[in-house]
């Protein structure tokens, strides 16, 4: 599957993203590839590159949703920018999934220090992970003045066309760091996408299914 281009963008008009039942159980997302058994929701990407009418609204998952739409009211909650141009957007998006599957059931645990120190714990492992992310925050905001989406959404939002075009260039290695959140009518759900994925997953696992315990389609074999 092409995979469409996922950058850091503001589409107010044409706000798909909103959880709001009208998107497809299971499936891949149309810009990261993160595979999923849980509802992915049509956005806008009639400017992400792709000229055909079947690409004008494509499926996304959460975090590519907050790429998508830095005007969303609650994105600074959602997520912050960071400097890592070593790592593609979509790429840090599934690497944020699988550490998110691990640390929303961990929530309300408490993780041992001697299991943190040892690295046994992979709770431990993600926390470090994300946390190691989240600093580079301060890189973000040497290098582009902010780390807040909110204010780059603004920003992007006062752009002529051309130079809005040229976002994904300008912004070089600024990505999007998820927080784990996403709020819809002012109430986060994303432990709701972590959790029927987790659901969904062990009954397909039982049936002989074809998904993994983090809710990542395997080869059949």
């Amino acid at each position: 599957m092409r995979l469409l281009p996922l950058a850091l963008s503001v589409d107010p008009v044409a706000c798909f993203g909103k959880m709001d039942g009208r998107g497809q159980i299971g499936g891949s997302c149309r810009f990261c590839g993160q595979q999923s058994v849980v509802r992915q929701e049509p956005i806008s990407c009639t400017e992400a590159g792709s000229k055909r009418a079947k690409d004008a609204a494509a499926q996304a998952c959460a975090f590519c949703q907050l790429v998508r739409h830095l005007e969303r009211p609650a994105i600074d909650r959602e997520a912050s920018l960071i400097w890592l141009p070593e790592m593609t957007q979509a790429a840090l998006n599934r690497v944020a999934w699988r550490m998110f599957r691990i640390l929303v059931p961990e929530r309300n645990k408490v993780v041992g220090v001697n299991a943190a120190r040892t690295g046994k714990e992979p709770a431990a492992g993600a926390a470090a992970l994300h946390q190691a992310l989240r600093d580079l925050a301060c890189v973000a905001a040497k290098e582009l003045g902010t780390s807040s989406p909110s204010e780059l959404g603004e920003v992007l939002l006062k752009l002529p066309s051309e130079i809005y075009a040229r976002r994904a260039q300008s912004l070089g290695g600024i990505r999007l760091l998820p927080h784990g959140l996403f709020f819809v009518g002012g109430r986060d759900v994303f432990a709701s996408l972590c959790s029927g994925g987790h659901e969904v997953a062990r009954r397909d696992h039982r049936a002989g299914g074809e998904y993994d315990r983090d809710g990542v389609r395997q080869p059949r074999v």
